[in-house]
Formats: structure tokens, C-alpha cells, sequence
């Protein structure tokens, strides 16, 4: 999912791995009601793929993720369509190894394995409280200036039979993000358990921890061992190290606090969406957030 360090992991790779093309959901366009913003990777996937995959035809990874998991579309279709959607791109590069850091996958993991060969996959998720919060401050997914959601882009709980229209309508922004912290993240979870050659690993592992940068170059070295043709920067290690305390991406504004600093009703909210899952992976065991409940 967006806000989990994808920005992060795209040139991670670009520095660590040699012999390798690592781009940041390539072909995508950031549409606000403030902006419009062409990727840098564009040169990579072209101008059909990029914009008139997008506003003409029906086609890119982000409608076909939303697709697959509101059940409208089957693997084998959707596998042929992103194949066709990634060709040029692949085409295009001289490199041995593609890698591509995308949260517009979420709803198709288990489907990559029948569009890319040799395929190994991180999932990357992140507490909930914290990417509530992330994207509330970033004033991003379902908020007002979010034109995919006003495009009807976004995954939502009616498409899913959870809510009706009107239901939907009716909460909050707030709302909104928690329920589908819970409803993506429980999907793509019950894909890599279908899908051998994906993981999880957690956000807070790698940008939180105090042994992040062990962790992190533990995930490197069994990519590596995984697929021998990954050639690595001899300094990657004193790499690791500084990239990890560089901040990318930050968000711009404070609107919601950190979690500790929550009113009861905030912390009960999230809880009724994501309390089950989030529980279920270590999160929210914390005295101060049971109090809070």
C-alpha cells in the first residue's frame, strides 16, 4: 500500500543492486486538484501507457488491481492484460533484472507469478494507526483533492458488498482509510499465501526498529541468495546505512497526531475496522491503546 516506504525501496535497489532497472510505479500520473505530476519513469513506459491507458482506455495496474479484488476480473485475464500493459517497458530496458516498487499491485500478487519469470516479491505493511495517520497528513487517498477517488479509481466498500452507496458516502475520511487498511491488506495477505515466491515484512522492521539496518540487509542478502543473478554493490552495506537515515516522502502537514495523543472515539474507530488483523500481526497490544479503547 501507498505510504509504506515504496519510494524508499525503489532507489534502495537502484543503489544496491547493479545490472538492474528499479523504478517507482512507472507510467503513473499524480492527480490532485493542485497538480498533475508525470512520474520520472515515464520515458520507461511511454505516453500510451502512462495517459491514454489511463483516461481513454480502461486498462492500468491500479483499475485492474481494483478489479481483481472487487472478483470482476480472473487471473489468466488479468495476467494477459498487465503483461501487455509492462511489455514496452521491459522491451525498453538494457539491464538483466527488473524491479519495480509499486503499490498499485496490492490486489495481484498472486498474479504476478504468470507475468514476470523469476519473480520474488517484498509486501510491505505498516501500522495501521501510523499510515491512518500518514495519509490524513498528507491530505491523500479519499480526501477531496484525490481526483482517482472522485474518478471512482480507488477500491471502496460498496464495490465489495460491505457497505451500501450511501453508507460509503457517509463516512469520513478517517473512516474510509481504516476500513481499507483492513479490506487490502486482508486481501494481499491471503495472496501470498497462495503465491511461494512473496513475503511480508513489516514497515516498522525496516524504518523503525533499532536493528533496521541489520534487518534491511538481511532482506538484501536473501534476495540475493534466492536469485544468483542479482550482482551487488560491493559498498552496499555503508550504503544501507546512510540511505536509511535519509526521510523520503514526507508528509506535509500535521492534521492528526501520533496515535498516543488520540481522543477515545479516533482509537475506537480504527479499532472496529482493523482491530482483528492488526492484532492478528503485533500491532495494538500496547497498554496506552488499550486504554485508549
Amino acid at each position: 500500500m501507498g505510504r509504506t516506504g515504496t519510494n524508499f525501496f525503489a532507489r534502495y535497489f537502484r543503489k544496491i543492486f547493479s545490472d538492474s532497472v528499479s523504478l517507482h510505479e512507472p507510467g503513473s500520473i499524480v492527480l490532485n486538484r493542485k497538480k498533475i505530476r508525470f512520474k520520472k519513469s515515464l520515458k520507461y513506459a511511454g505516453w500510451r501507457v502512462s495517459v491514454i491507458n489511463k483516461f481513454i482506455n480502461t486498462e492500468d495496474i491500479k483499475k485492474l488491481s481494483k478489479k481483481r479484488m472487487e472478483g470482476k476480473i480472473n487471473k489468466e485475464e488479468t495476467a494477459e492484460k498487465i503483461i501487455k500493459i509492462r511489455k514496452n517497458i521491459i522491451n525498453n530496458i538494457d539491464k538483466n533484472i527488473y524491479i519495480e516498487s509499486n503499490y498499485q499491485f496490492q490486489g495481484v500478487l498472486d498474479v504476478l507469478p504468470l507475468v514476470f519469470s523469476n519473480f520474488q516479491s517484498l509486501y510491505i505493511i505498516r501500522d495501521p494507526r501510523d499510515w491512518v495517520r500518514s495519509f490524513i497528513n498528507r491530505r491523500g487517498l479519499y480526501h477531496w483533492s484525490d481526483l482517482h477517488y472522485i474518478l471512482n479509481n480507488r477500491i471502496n466498500a460498496y464495490a465489495v458488498g460491505e457497505k451500501t452507496k450511501t453508507e460509503w458516502k457517509q463516512m469520513n475520511q478517517f473512516e474510509k482509510l481504516s476500513w481499507a487498511w483492513n479490506f487490502i491488506n486482508g486481501y494481499a495477505l491471503d495472496s501470498i499465501k497462495k503465491t511461494a515466491t512473496c513475503r511480508l515484512i513489516k514497515f516498522e522492521d525496516i524504518f523503525v526498529a533499532d536493528n533496521k539496518t541489520n534487518n534491511l540487509l538481511a532482506i538484501t542478502d536473501s534476495l540475493r541468495q534466492e536469485n544468483r543473478n542479482l550482482k551487488i554493490n560491493k559498498n552496499y552495506k555503508k550504503i544501507t546505512k546512510t540511505i536509511l537515515e535519509k526521510k523520503i516522502n514526507k508528509s506535509y502537514y500535521s492534521i492528526l497526531p501520533k496515535w498516543t495523543a488520540w481522543e477515545n472515539e479516533q482509537a475506537k474507530t480504527l479499532n472496529k475496522y482493523c482491530g482483528k488483523l492488526m492484532h492478528k500481526l503485533g500491532y495494538g497490544h500496547e497498554k496506552e491503546w488499550q486504554d485508549l479503547l
